[in-house]
């Protein structure tokens, strides 16, 4: 996630387990206090194709380094390129029926933003390298 600057966690993954309350240095709680609602939306928008577009998994950051040790990096997009196609691909028959039988039961509908045809279709004109930054943690 993306922090402007001052606003450093205290404790987490560099510096040790977070304790409940624990603070950023704006002093804004970390774990808030829950508070039930229950909204009356029949619609819920799901992030379902972002990761397969944009290499945001582990596995695809795994999948260019182990390329990138065996060929040059433009073989090693063209890998990762595969990847994430086979990806979008699989997301259909692993995820969907799962999350629409799940919804189901809450009487609401998904929306699918990011597999929108026409933002697929865009996203696939971009060359990689400006989709996927491999380069960073």
């Amino acid at each position: 996630a993306h922090r402007e600057a001052g606003t450093a966690v205290q404790g987490g993954p560099a510096g040790g387990a977070t304790a409940p309350g624990t603070t950023v240095a704006d002093g804004a709680a970390l774990n808030p206090p829950v508070v039930e609602y229950e909204s009356t939306a029949k619609v819920v928008l799901l992030g379902h194709g972002a990761d397969e577009l944009f290499g945001g998994y582990a596995r695809h950051r795994s999948r260019y380094n182990h390329a990138l040790k065996e060929s040059r990096p433009e073989e090693a997009l063209a890998r990762l390129d595969q990847e994430l196609e086979l990806d979008l691909y699989r997301l259909w028959l692993r995820n969907f029926g799962r999350d629409d039988r799940v919804l189901a039961s809450t009487g609401r509908e998904a929306r699918h933003p990011f597999l929108d045809q026409e933002l697929v279709a865009a996203v696939f004109r971009i060359p990689l390298p400006y989709l996927c930054d491999m380069s960073q943690p």
